[in-house]
């Protein structure tokens, strides 16, 4: 009997699911605390603990949040390094398939229904406007993911037909600000990190960073700091000033960034927004705010206009997008 093994490894929690020949009933996900692991090894081990499958595998893919090059990935928040050479080895895995965690949702896409999507924006070109686009099924698609990081990624059309997945660090891209508060709250974040990536403000650690930097620059001592649940909390109860303001800016933050992404891919199949917190909040995300900042590219407002924004809403994505991947190559390989 065939044995696949998906893996989506993030900075919180690492998601297990095994695919067999005899799929009639739901595969259950295992997860485990990332931080309650001392390597993906461990992680593994817990996992046989856990569901009580041991013995060989035929195959492993490892959805890592980090970069992936030459068979090794780099796990940003959590400092792991994965070698697929010495995973096959030490964890009696005949294949291991290494990808990026944010890749592999994008490789889900083509996988989703509309019944895994929460569309935000159809696609609706302005009418009589020479520059306007039109949704394009065939064209590239982009995915931004901002939960524990902010992953980048997409699918982009290739010649000989089908397509090819993006494996980058887009996140890390250097933040740009919309008016003259934002470019305080990005003063504020390069003189604490060094650098204000878009991952320092698209993210859970980014949103906890941001409301320190609005309570810091208004002056205001706050008696603790806030986790980024804490913080969304009180702004959707409105509690709190500063958490209200900060939700605005990720937002708005979120909008330029995939703007931005969507032009530099040419993404007319679709903008699609995955990660841990934007689908949490359902119809709380202020869509409109959004696609004001997404759109707000000057010439090509009607271009951005025509294309489609999702969130994606399906559980498990990256396992998708992994299994996928997996079940290509060894159909490859037979």
């Amino acid at each position: 009997m065939k044995r696949l093994l998906a893996v989506d490894l993030g900075g919180t929690h690492i998601r297990f699911r095994l695919l067999t020949d005899e799929r009639e009933q739901p595969v259950p996900v295992q997860v485990i605390e990332s931080d309650g692991a001392r390597s993906f090894e461990d992680a593994l081990d817990q996992w046989r603990a856990q569901t009580g499958i041991h013995g060989e595998l035929d195959a492993i893919g490892i959805a890592a949040a980090g970069p992936v090059t030459g068979g090794r990935a780099e796990v940003t928040n959590l400092d792991w390094v994965l070698d697929a050479c010495a995973i096959e080895r030490d964890c009696n895995v005949r294949r291991c398939l290494l990808v990026n965690d944010v890749a592999a949702i994008a490789w889900a896409l083509p996988s989703l229904g509309r019944e895994d999507l929460r569309t935000i924006a159809a696609g609706s070109p302005t009418e009589g406007s020479p520059d306007g686009g039109t949704p394009d099924d065939d064209a590239a698609r982009a995915v931004l993911a901002p939960g524990t990081g902010l992953g980048v990624s997409g699918l982009v059309p290739v010649a000989s037909g089908g397509f090819a997945g993006i494996e980058g660090e887009g996140g890390h891209r250097t933040l740009a600000a919309h008016d003259a508060r934002e470019w305080a709250i990005v003063t504020t974040l390069a003189e604490r990190f060094g650098h204000a990536s878009a991952e320092r403000a698209l993210s859970g650690p980014g949103i906890e960073a941001t409301w320190k930097a609005i309570a810091a620059i208004d002056g205001k001592r706050c008696e603790r700091d806030k986790t980024a649940a804490e913080i969304a909390a009180d702004a959707f109860a409105g509690r709190d000033p500063i958490a209200q303001e900060t939700i605005a800016v990720f937002t708005g933050f979120l909008g330029s960034v995939a703007g931005d992404l969507a032009l530099t891919l040419g993404a007319r199949a679709g903008v699609f927004i995955a990660g841990g917190i934007v689908p949490g909040w359902g119809e709380r995300f202020d869509a409109r705010r959004f696609l004001e900042r997404f759109r707000a590219k000057g010439r090509f407002h009607s271009w951005l206009s025509a294309i489609p924004v999702h969130v994606v809403t399906r559980p498990h994505p990256g396992l998708v997008g992994v299994e996928h991947l997996l079940e290509h190559q060894m159909a490859r390989r037979s």
